[in-house]
């Protein structure tokens, strides 16, 4: 296990499945146009490296952007694998941008968060209650007012 991922897997951090990871990701494709045949979406085990190869081929080029130190897990991980790894940008974490942990402390906050994500996937997420879970696993680990 990669040092920087310790809290990742616990479900207030990773409160959606791989399917529904996928849709959402899926849907903001679209939207912004790229046609669907021009993507791909696989799972991609970077906890469990040496599963990756049944996802993903070997001989791909790996691309990814370092923000953090769990970006420098990741690299190092790939690398260590073997494989080629293109950074696309090396930026310090509070230039990192919007990230999936403040939406969802604006959702437990009752705070505006539609603005931070694509419109498919505000949609996808408040159609299948998804907004509900990330509150109520919050709850039920303490982390609400």
């Amino acid at each position: 296990m990669n040092l920087h991922d310790k809290n990742r897997s616990k479900p207030e951090n990773n409160p959606f499945t791989y399917f529904e990871r996928y849709e959402m990701i899926r849907l903001a494709m679209l939207e912004f146009g790229v046609p669907r045949e021009q993507f791909e979406i696989v799972p991609f085990p970077i906890n469990t490296p040496e599963l990756i190869f049944q996802y993903a081929p070997r001989d791909a080029v790996y691309y990814m952007s370092i923000c953090d130190d769990w970006g420098e897990d990741k690299y190092r991980t790939l690398t260590g694998l073997g494989v080629q790894v293109e950074v696309l940008w090396n930026r310090p974490t509070e230039e990192k941008g919007t990230t999936a942990t403040e939406v969802r402390h604006l959702i437990i906050d009752g705070k505006r968060w539609d603005h931070l994500v694509p419109k498919s996937v505000y949609r996808y997420i408040t159609e299948h209650h998804l907004d509900e879970r990330i509150l109520q696993i919050a709850k039920e680990a303490g982390k609400t007012k």
